[in-house]
């Protein structure tokens, strides 16, 4: 399903969508389950690779987003895909590795996907079960094994941004730190920002700052206290800036 057409016509079909979601939700469960050896997770690793695939080809008709957004399954196992951190597996296989990695990349790439719905498809994202989404998103964003992964969670948070959603992403625990930190180790001037090289494109990525900017422009519909804190943040962006 990888042109507009094939999604278009799979999108079609009723059932496909439920079907994929509930077997992504479901392997979940699988992966969660505590297994003897590394051998065991061969199986469930690979279907939910493959489910994910699906999910995000799915993602891209408009219509698809919204459906996706409220299934609550989904939504359960993209949380949990995205915060796995494969690197704190002792003794993994490479080849299991690769293939985690990249289902949570897939995940990741499905939310970015259905997180440009509308406004109210946004909310929902970012408010589902207490934020376990946000959370998600948060932990990629500070994995310093998968740079890619990181890079996604920015732009997973660049579509959330609107006027629904600003309190809870500036006012959530971590969220605004990580961009506001990210903006400031990848400044040049900054002493561990990018001194070139072949990563120079993620570690210089604008994506973090074109955030808070995002934020910044809904900023009145924010809470006396959520505009304080989102101000502080900006405050420290514009010095590393020299601004």
């Amino acid at each position: 399903a990888c042109c507009r057409s094939c999604v278009l016509t799979l999108s079609s079909y009723d059932r496909l969508m439920d079907t994929v979601a509930y077997a992504a939700d479901q392997n979940r469960v699988t992966t969660a389950t505590e297994k003897t050896s590394w051998a065991e997770y061969y199986q469930p690793l690979r279907f939910n690779c493959t489910a994910f695939r699906c999910l995000l080809n799915l993602s891209h008709p408009k219509g698809n987003k919204i459906t996706m957004v409220g299934k609550d399954g989904l939504l359960r196992s993209i949380a949990y895909v995205i915060g796995l951190q494969t690197s704190q597996w002792v003794g993994i296989p490479q080849t299991l590795n690769d293939m985690a990695t990249q289902t949570r990349r897939f995940a990741m790439s499905t939310l970015r996907n259905i997180a440009s719905a509308p406004p109210e498809q946004k909310y929902r994202l970012c408010s589902f079960k207490n934020g376990i989404l946000l959370d998600a998103l948060c932990t990629a964003a500070q994995d310093v094994h998968d740079p890619v992964a990181k890079e996604k969670s920015f732009a997973v948070i660049f579509n959330l941004v609107c006027s629904n959603t600003v309190e809870l992403l500036t006012m959530h625990p971590q969220l605004l730190e990580l961009l506001v930190d990210a903006v400031s180790s990848s400044h040049p001037c900054h002493p561990h920002g990018s001194q070139g090289g072949k990563h120079s494109k993620v570690e210089l990525s604008e994506m973090p700052y074109q955030s808070l900017v995002s934020l910044s422009h809904v900023a009145h519909y924010l809470s006396y206290s959520a505009r304080i804190r989102l101000e502080n943040a900006l405050s420290i962006v514009k010095a590393t800036r020299g601004m």
